[in-house]
């Protein structure tokens, strides 16, 4: 009697273990999938976490600084120290600041977007004239690319009256070029100290609350 050759049990054989390959494969890869997922969870989180940690310290330096200031609407101001905090703004505050204290002196601006400005951080009427104002809360002094910068802003929009305002200084060159502008001012930490001057101590404290987006 003929036996008859098993022939089809190592074809089964290598068909189950492929599709256990298969299977591995296919585990690995959902695996893969959800560690990916985790792992960019993970990353939003800390971005979140970092931005919110921010947010809290800014609502937390608003809250310090207005109850500073609230205790102090009935003194006098501190010119000094008063300096001193509007040298230690962040960029944006200085430019808040700088609008909200003319806006007290009774002159009309307008801000600019944060970025992509043209040239300048305010635009004011003042005495009747179209103003461009660059601001810089700098201990740095200014160069004369700077105010070449505001210059050609003017130019471009046809304006014939501009103030750069500094915390600092500006080199030579600078004061040199301003010189044959007829319309152009280089104003610095004396003339913002001559603004609050302007003011009473509920007015300038106002302007200070203002800039630090208390309502």
């Amino acid at each position: 009697m003929r036996v008859a050759k098993h022939l089809s049990y190592p074809k089964l054989y290598k068909h189950r273990r492929s599709n256990n390959k298969d299977a591995m494969f296919y585990m690995f890869e959902i695996l893969k999938m959800i560690l990916e997922v985790i792992s960019g969870l993970i990353k939003i989180i800390a971005i979140l976490g970092i931005k919110i940690s921010k947010q809290i310290y800014k609502i937390y330096r608003y809250i310090r600084n207005y109850k500073q200031y609230e205790e102090n609407l009935s003194k006098n101001i501190d010119l000094e120290k008063l300096t001193q905090t509007i040298i230690t703004m962040e960029g944006r505050e200085f430019e808040i600041f700088i609008s909200n204290l003319l806006k007290a002196n009774k002159i009309p601006c307008t801000m600019t977007s944060a970025t992509c400005d043209g040239g300048k951080d305010l635009i004011c009427n003042i005495n009747g004239k179209l103003t461009y104002i660059e601001l810089k809360r700098h201990v740095a002094q200014i160069g004369r690319p700077d105010v070449q910068k505001l210059i050609g802003s003017c130019v471009g929009d046809k304006i014939e009256s501009a103030i750069f305002i500094t915390t600092g200084e500006y080199t030579t060159a600078a004061i040199e070029y301003s010189n044959k502008i007829d319309y152009l001012y280089l104003w610095n930490m004396e003339h913002i100290q001559n603004l609050i001057l302007n003011l009473d101590t509920k007015q300038i404290n106002r302007v200070i609350i203002k800039t630090l987006n208390i309502n």
